[in-house]
């Protein structure tokens, strides 16, 4: 599953490290999603799709996902949490 915490939208890019298509899925702000991927070894980048939404934001991680188990990934930034503020 795929939480999104944040008010930004998300694109994230799935590949398989042996090739193959891309799988992209689209993440509204404070939404979830449920991912049926087969165990192997993959490469995501996630971007998030704000106008002024710091690059840093950006990632390209490279994971091993075991067949049968399921994992939770949670996108998340500074003051993600409902009800953060940056004012006093």
């Amino acid at each position: 599953m795929v939480s999104n915490l944040t008010d930004y939208h998300w694109r994230i890019e799935i590949r398989r490290v042996s090739g193959g298509p891309a799988q992209e899925v689209k993440m509204e702000p404070r939404s979830s999603q449920d991912l049926d991927l087969p165990g192997a070894d993959y490469v995501i980048e996630q971007a998030a799709q704000a106008e002024g939404a710091a690059q840093d934001l950006d990632r390209k991680i490279s994971v091993h996902l075991d067949p049968g188990q399921t994992y939770g990934w949670r996108l998340v930034t500074l003051l993600s949490e409902p009800g953060a503020s940056a004012g006093p």
